[in-house]
């Protein structure tokens, strides 16, 4: 089991996040998800407006899929170059740093394009 885990850790935990992320991204890229409190990049703005949903839950399916496809190359890479079970876990531990690091810039840059739009069309976090 150790051999097992020391040969496949940093990758297994790559692919999971590429399963998750890419399946969940298309349908917020392609506009197809409607306003609710479960499922979207959810803010007082977004789930208020149609005209801030739509285009910030675009953007922020776009960063899932890129999260999702460098997560699936980066697996491939930690399968091929990373042996060792003390190598696995450093690059599993990238692994979750490059997932943070990802959605946290996708939080932060979603939150701006909400406001942004919100102010240029002139709309308010209480809908009148």
């Amino acid at each position: 089991m150790d051999e097992f885990m020391s040969l496949y850790f940093s990758a297994a935990i790559s692919w999971l996040s590429t399963v998750i992320f890419i399946p969940l991204a298309i349908p917020l890229m392609k506009r197809k998800i409607k306003r609710n409190i479960w499922y979207g990049f959810r803010t007082t703005l977004t789930l208020l407006y149609d005209d801030v949903w739509y285009p910030v839950n675009e953007m922020a399916g776009r960063h899932m899929f890129v999260i999702g496809t460098a997560m699936a190359v980066y697996g491939l890479l930690c399968l091929f170059l990373v042996r060792g079970l003390p190598g696995q876990l450093i690059a599993g531990g990238l692994s979750f740093l490059i997932i943070m690091g990802g959605m946290i810039y996708s939080l932060i840059a979603g939150a701006k394009m909400g406001k942004a739009i919100a102010r240029e069309k002139g709309l308010t976090e209480k809908k009148n």
